[in-house]
């Protein structure tokens, strides 16, 4: 701290292809640093030693289009659980937002920020299976409200990006702020800038 000297470093290894060399930081609780990568994966790192401490692809990254994950937003860790979100839509990824148990990286909730099908917003969605490929990434930070309780998820576009005439409909949740219940994962509401956006 007071040299600036490198106390320790991690250089991870990607296990599979890295699709946009992006990091936007890093989360930090309890003596553990947390960060995504790359090629769809989160790392828990003793924050004294550099240690890692687990690795998990929390949804089962595929690197094969249309199946696309990353994680460039930066997680946010609080009361046990490591927060993150999928990036890669431009890609034809589905978008997601989830929540870890920060001890083991194993998945505690998923919410689906594309619906699938049976799920409140797939209906928006005109022709079904556009919303499999259909977007809705995590490129920026979340917002935690700690005393409510509330996580707020800002939501990119849907895709493709420049046909939207190709998914009629409002196309939920793209183009929105989703506020999440940090502890279930349960949508307490939603506000969507531009329904179906398009350039």
């Amino acid at each position: 701290f007071r040299s600036c000297s490198i106390v320790w470093e991690h250089v991870y290894e990607p296990e599979a292809n890295e699709i946009q060399l992006v990091n936007r930081g890093l989360g930090y609780a309890d003596g553990r640093l947390f960060r995504g990568t790359p090629d769809g994966r989160v790392l828990a790192l003793d924050a004294r030693t550099g240690k890692e401490l687990w690795q998990v692809a929390p949804a089962s990254a595929d690197t094969t289009l249309p199946n696309i994950a990353n994680i460039s937003s930066a997680p946010i860790a609080w009361n046990g659980l490591v927060f993150v979100g999928l990036s890669g839509g431009d890609w034809g990824q589905r978008g997601r937002m989830l929540a870890l148990n920060a001890q083991t990286g194993a998945v505690k909730w998923h919410f689906n920020l594309v619906p699938e099908k049976g799920e409140p917003g797939y209906e928006t969605w005109k022709i079904p299976e556009t919303a499999e490929h259909g977007g809705g990434s995590t490129w920026s930070s979340y917002t935690l409200d700690p005393r409510a309780g509330e996580i707020f998820v800002p939501v990119g576009n849907a895709a493709p990006m420049f046909d939207p005439d190709s998914r009629p409909g409002d196309n939920l949740y793209t183009s929105s702020i989703v506020v999440l219940n940090a502890l279930t994962g349960k949508l307490n509401w939603y506000y969507q800038f531009l329904p179906n956006e398009g350039l």
